[in-house]
């Protein structure tokens, strides 16, 4: 009679064990999942601002490509256009390439804008 209390002793404390495991690793599985999801978010919303910033850019460097070729002599348009042209391509360079460093590319691009 003794044998078998032990025996039962043994077989229920494994299974609680066994399901006390299975507790710990369903947490941690949830515990990454969530982490992953904060992850996502964050980085969607990273992605959203700067498609913002990115499209806010383009959109006031073509209106002013547009205005100056209504008036292509007015020197304070050029200067606006041409601002505008390099916050457009520091803004494309910073999302798509990580840097701010200004290329002689990049002038030419914009002077033939």
């Amino acid at each position: 009679m003794n044998d078998i209390l032990q025996t039962l002793t043994v077989i229920v404390f494994v299974v609680f064990a066994i399901i006390i495991s299975a507790m710990i690793v369903y947490l941690f599985i949830w515990w990454d999942r969530k982490q992953r999801l904060e992850i996502k978010k964050r980085r969607l919303a990273e992605y959203e601002e700067k498609k913002k910033v990115f499209e806010n850019a383009r959109n006031t460097y073509l209106k002013c490509l547009s205005e100056l070729k209504k008036n292509p002599i007015n020197p304070n348009l050029k200067q606006k256009t041409l601002y505008y042209g390099r916050e457009f391509a520091n803004v494309t360079r910073a999302i798509y390439q990580g840097n701010n460093t200004v290329t002689v590319f990049d002038e030419i691009a914009l002077m033939n804008d």
